[in-house]
């Protein structure tokens, strides 16, 4: 009778152990499921927070001075990068058909160093941002005309994480 018991008992545990090692299993797997549905839910808002960064600056002739709706569109986009710190931003300046390569070259350096310089103010990380000059390499518009010309004075974002 007692080894009947004793058989009994060791089953029971070994039961025991059998389904506790299936529970932490199952507790591991759900775990895992919800850390990934974390990662795709912080993936979506990454992607909506970088289109939103990916709205274009315009700015006058021979100008790199930042207008008033060119600061009002910065200043949402630090809102964004304080919000999403692992955001990184390219900052791509352009400029029209008109005057030499390395004078467009020099311009869209200085539109888009000019838009770093608002958004570091507004507290960004300058390690988060990196500024490239296409000059007149890249048009928006291959008109050869002032509203062609208008549209490809500009800076242009690329956001990453």
């Amino acid at each position: 009778m007692r080894t009947k018991c004793l058989w009994a008992v060791m089953a029971l545990l070994c039961f025991s152990l059998l389904s506790a090692g299936c529970g932490s299993k199952k507790a591991a797997a759900r775990e895992q499921a919800a850390q990934e549905e974390q990662q795709r839910i912080l993936r979506e808002a990454l992607d909506k927070a970088a289109s939103e960064l990916n709205v274009k600056i315009f700015f006058d002739f021979d100008q790199a001075a930042l207008k008033p709706e060119a600061k009002r569109i910065l200043t949402r986009k630090a809102e964004i990068m304080k919000e999403y710190p692992q955001l990184m931003l390219t900052l791509e300046g352009h400029g029209d058909e008109r005057g030499t390569t390395e004078y467009n070259l020099g311009l869209g350096k200085r539109r888009a160093q000019a838009a770093s310089d608002f958004l570091v103010k507004q507290g960004i990380a300058s390690s988060r941002l990196s500024v490239v000059s296409y000059g007149k390499d890249r048009p928006q518009d291959p008109g050869h005309n002032p509203a062609a010309w208008a549209k490809n004075r500009f800076v242009e974002f690329k956001a990453s994480y």
